[in-house]
């Protein structure tokens, strides 16, 4: 191999390198579906009550222990629920988060907006993990990843909290409220 061939392939498996040690260390930890109007979908099994919730998705070949991780609504506060138990997430498996105020086991200091807003995930460190915004949702419609851990959003009719996103999903903004002007 030439020289200049090596002074641009060192960089190169530098940044490789550095970028599988990372997603390593964090884990391939995804916000995989939300439902920010649960009026009679999915009962918390704790509080017997139909609150809004979110689920992460490991997509990763490992498992991932949640523990000093990070959720928000508020990127200006981006410590806002800190997992404080040991939740283990199973390599290929979900978690879900009830967002209902509670502050307490799986249920994090803050709400979902049925308006809409967004949610995200902390590293321990708070390196920004993931991120979904998400605009106006009807009661009972969730917003979640056509595939787990994909990049494509749809709206679902029939959600799927800890299970994969395999239902008919909608792409269009014609699921959610639709605008309301006023002058």
């Amino acid at each position: 191999m030439h020289w200049y061939l090596y002074k641009y392939l060192h960089p190169f498996i530098f940044l490789l390198l550095l970028n599988t040690i990372f997603n390593k260390a964090y884990g391939q930890i995804y916000i995989n579906e939300l439902m920010s109007s649960n009026a009679s979908v999915y009962r918390d099994p704790y509080t017997l009550l139909y609150s809004d919730w979110f689920e992460l998705y490991n997509a990763d070949s490992v498992d991932v222990n949640l523990k000093g991780y990070f959720l928000t609504d508020n990127l200006d506060n981006p410590c806002k629920y800190r997992i404080v138990d040991n939740y283990i997430v199973y390599a290929g498996q979900y978690i879900i988060f009830w967002a209902d105020g509670g502050n307490w086991w799986a249920h994090t200091n803050f709400k979902l907006s049925s308006d809409g807003e967004l949610v995200a995930l902390f590293s321990p460190d708070t390196t920004l993990i993931d991120l979904v915004r998400y605009g106006s949702i009807i009661p009972d419609i969730s917003y979640g990843k056509k595939n787990d851990g994909s990049f494509n959003w749809m709206y679902f009719s029939v959600p799927t909290p800890f299970y994969a996103n395999t239902t008919q999903g909608f792409t269009i903004q014609s699921i959610s409220i639709p605008p309301q002007f006023s002058i």
